[in-house]
């Protein structure tokens, strides 16, 4: 015979007020939130190289610690001379980091961006804020630890969080250097007409192939200069160029005939189409050594570019690259403590060489004088004790022999 079985006694039914019902049902959606809010910083600190190493529960161990405060640009994050008491993290926007120089006068040393941190240098040496740390972008992001929080986390055991001492490296940032680089990315380009024409641009490329301006600058950068070249027109009889003064712009001839003069030797030069001129002065910022003057009875045409146009032009290529590259640096485990300016740094010191397959790079016993990130590919390496590893893009080797100054260890 089926049945089921049960207690003696018959279940009491509990009843619930609407206030309890209420509360129980507010409680449990504040614990989605939470949950959801944690979530959230979770897939933020992945983002960050600084924290992108550390295990999902430590990660999930540093959100449930984390407060999110967002800043309007010109609000100060930190101040120089405050007493430290938060470490920063700017999940989204950018800020500028300020010192005052002996004159009083704020001077911006460098900026941060998504991904960077700031504040961990005061909590580190209980020590005042170094330096002011200002929003620039409309809306500022970030992630804040607390100091207590924050000195529980980098003191706990098989933390893999380091932090790189930025100090000196600020003060070796010339501010000069940037602000030159800010007035140069402001000012906007004159207007002098149309560009050369697809046919224009091959023409000028070839002219400039052979030319020292041009020769140490890859295709991409001498397309982009000749890009911003604009046409001029000179008549007959009419001085180009005058010997002794200031000269800030390169020429091209495309119609016409010109001579060059020498003060005290006489004419040395005649330029023709497809011929160039003035690169010296935009080299050596020097005055021009020599006088350059229409012949031709009908005037002549060139195509030009200025030392501001040449230097923009150069700077928007170099910007791509460098953002490409710092893009890729903090994805290098040995890099993950630096700030973005700090990886620029790294990736104006840094060279691009290739190898072939197969191709040795060191052997053991070498001397050290280089250290390498791998940026396409993979090496394979074997290290004295007859150990033999493999790395792929985002690793790096060489470090050692260059931080203990001893011979290779490994054959790569």
């Amino acid at each position: 015979m089926g049945g089921c079985c049960s207690s003696g006694n018959q279940a009491e039914k509990t009843n619930v007020s609407p206030n309890e019902e209420n509360n129980t049902q507010r409680q449990e959606s504040e614990s989605v939130e939470q949950m959801s809010a944690d979530q959230q910083f979770i897939e933020t600190l992945k983002d960050i190289p600084l924290l992108s190493s550390i295990s999902e529960a430590d990660q999930r161990k540093l959100a449930k610690q984390l407060v999110e405060r967002n800043y309007a640009a010109g609000e100060n994050l930190m101040v120089q001379g405050d007493l430290g008491t938060e470490f920063f993290i700017i999940a989204k926007g950018k800020c500028k980091v300020i010192v005052k120089n002996d004159s009083g006068e704020e001077v911006e040393i460098a900026q941060l961006s998504d991904g960077d941190y700031c504040g961990e240098q005061a909590l580190l040496k209980d020590a005042r804020r170094g330096a002011t740390v200002r929003a620039i972008s409309d809306s500022v992001k970030c992630l804040i630890l607390n100091q207590s929080a924050f000195k529980e986390i980098i003191s706990a055991e098989n933390n893999n969080i380091r932090f790189a001492n930025r100090d000196a490296k600020r003060n070796a940032i010339s501010a000069e250097k940037m602000n030159q680089f800010k007035k140069d990315q402001e000012e906007k380009k004159v207007n002098r007409g149309d560009g050369p024409d697809d046919d224009k641009l091959k023409w000028l490329l070839s002219c400039v192939d052979d030319n020292i301006l041009f020769s140490h600058l890859d295709a991409a950068q001498r397309k982009i200069v000749c890009s911003e070249m604009y046409k001029k027109e000179i008549n007959n009889d009419e001085f180009l160029i005058v010997q002794g003064e200031e000269g800030n712009t390169f020429y091209v001839v495309e119609e016409g005939e010109f001579i060059i003069t020498v003060k005290d030797v006489g004419q040395v030069d005649t330029l023709n189409k497809g011929r160039c001129v003035g690169e010296l002065a935009l080299l050596y910022n020097a005055p021009r050594a020599a006088s350059v003057k229409c012949t031709s009875t009908e005037g002549g045409k060139l195509w030009c570019v200025d030392r501001k146009s040449f230097r923009s032009a150069l700077m928007e290529v170099a910007t791509k690259s460098t953002n490409e590259n710092i893009e890729f640096l903090k994805k290098c485990e040995l890099l993950a403590p630096l700030l973005s300016s700090e990886l620029q740094l790294v990736d104006q010191a840094l060279e691009l060489k290739c190898f072939n397959k197969d191709e040795c790079i060191f052997k053991t016993g070498d001397e050290g004088d280089r250290f390498y990130i791998i940026k396409s590919g993979k090496i394979e390496g074997k290290a004295k004790d007859g150990t033999v590893f493999t790395l792929g893009v985002g690793g790096f080797f060489g470090e050692r022999a260059l931080l203990t100054n001893e011979p290779r260890a490994a054959s790569i």
